[in-house]
């Protein structure tokens, strides 16, 4: 019985040490950036932004603001929805940089 005991948390401590341990090979990309009207400057709440692969989604926040975290390799699609507004779609090549997205209004 002792030697079962001692085997499963063996067994354990390994699986968590590996499992700790896994680093992904894509590292982390964080887009983030505000979302403008074209006409007036002002910022646009309530913008859907996303990465066309679906997996990550932010909503920008009364000043425009919106973050979004993903292990998506680049190139990753993005995209920006809001009912009154043509829908926005860019490719960002690079990470790191604060995107400024202006949508016109329908």
């Amino acid at each position: 019985m002792r030697v079962k005991l001692i085997g499963c948390v063996a067994a354990l401590l390994t699986m968590t040490f590996f499992l700790t341990a896994y680093t992904p090979a894509t590292p982390k990309v964080t887009i983030s950036g505000r979302v403008l009207d074209n006409v007036t400057g002002e910022p646009i709440v309530n913008v859907l932004v996303y990465t066309r692969a679906g997996e990550i989604e932010a909503v920008t926040d009364k000043k425009g603001f919106f973050r979004i975290e993903t292990w998506q390799e680049l190139p990753v699609e993005l995209q920006a929805f809001h009912p009154k507004f043509t829908l926005y779609k860019t490719q960002l090549k690079q990470a790191g940089q604060t995107l400024k997205i202006k949508l016109t209004a329908k």
